[in-house]
């Protein structure tokens, strides 16, 4: 199974556990981060390694350019039966070096993968973290847009507009009461 096909599961189980889906997407954003700070880790293992088996590498790679040295040692002195034991450890850390870079070329194309798997979690993270943000902005524009409804409608409903009609003959008779009293007039009422 891969890893994308057990992720996408694995989202399925979150997303259908939550009854709220803005929970639902906090849960999954939480746990996408949690994984990649796990995959983070993991990258940080892996080129350590890499790291390490390029030092044993490097190390084989002296060892041979030692006992080649060596082996043109004993051939220029004439010394057959040194320089065959030289030449055969010389093929040994040549044996020995194939196989360490083999062993790095390896690991570096895993913490390649490993790093390229990183990032993509990282990338889809911050979609999923945006796409959170998205919804939960239209939920409250939705929910802001419904309550300027319903206060529309209570606004042209007949019981408010009669309220208003009668606040507005109210405050004309205390205006017509008070441009009487300075005009010194009693008012009919």
């Amino acid at each position: 199974m891969s890893v994308v096909s057990r992720l996408e599961a694995f989202l399925e189980s979150i997303l259908g556990a939550a009854e709220d889906p803005a929970e639902r997407i906090q849960h999954l954003v939480s746990d996408l981060r949690r994984r990649q700070a796990e995959g983070k880790r993991a990258l940080g293992m892996s080129i350590a390694l890499e790291k390490r088996l390029l030092a044993d590498l490097c190390a084989a790679e002296d060892a041979r350019i030692a006992w080649e040295k060596v082996s043109k040692e004993a051939l220029e002195q004439r010394d057959e039966a040194k320089a065959q034991d030289a030449a055969a450890r010389l093929l040994a850390m040549q044996d020995s070096e194939k196989a360490a870079r083999q062993r790095w070329e390896e690991q570096r194309d895993v913490a390649a993968k490993v790093k390229a798997a990183v990032q993509e979690a990282a990338r889809r993270t911050g979609e999923v973290a945006h796409a959170k943000t998205v919804l939960l902005a239209r939920a409250r524009s939705a929910e802001a847009m419904k309550s300027i409804a319903d206060a529309l409608q209570v606004l042209e409903s007949p019981e408010v507009k009669r309220t208003v009609t009668e606040a507005q003959l109210h405050a004309e008779r205390r205006e017509a009461e008070a441009k009487a009293a300075q005009q010194g007039q009693p008012t009919a009422g």
